[in-house]
């Protein structure tokens, strides 16, 4: 089985949040048999930076210009009036992500079986709230 986690950047603390737990669990998910990847937009080799710096034993995949996002359903754009805001914390997507189009993944997380069926699939448009680790970990033991 492969989990699949979409998370917007490392500049979002909740993503930050996610990527950890996901962290931690992957040891378990890896026991259960599972295989682990996360899919961000972000270019310039953040993905790679952020694999190493946290010492993470799982891939992070570069989705560039949200191509697999797309695929997935996953793709937003933020308004035009909501871009000054994100702009005044410093996250100046169109540096972040290479392109001026302000689309944004909805953080989402699968679990893709050995057959390649989706059996599993966590999507929450409240960037909030993320899928627990925990019962990704109850279902991949469970495939």
């Amino acid at each position: 089985p492969l989990v699949i986690s979409f998370y917007r950047g490392v500049w979002c603390p909740y993503c930050s949040t996610e990527l950890n737990a996901l962290a931690y669990a992957s040891p378990r998910l890896k026991a259960a048999g599972a295989s682990v990847v996360a899919i961000t937009p972000e270019i310039g080799g953040v993905a790679l930076k952020t694999k190493q710096e946290r010492k993470l034993d799982f891939e992070i995949l570069c989705d560039i210009d949200n191509g697999v996002a797309m695929e997935f359903g996953l793709m937003f754009r933020i308004p035009d009036d909501i871009q000054p805001g994100y702009l005044k914390f410093n996250v100046d997507m169109p540096k972040i992500y290479g392109n001026d189009g302000w689309m944004i993944p909805i953080p989402a997380t699968y679990v893709v079986n050995r057959d390649g069926v989706i059996v599993y699939a966590y999507v929450n448009p409240d960037y909030r709230e993320r899928c627990d680790p925990a019962s990704l970990i109850e279902i991949v033991a469970g495939l």
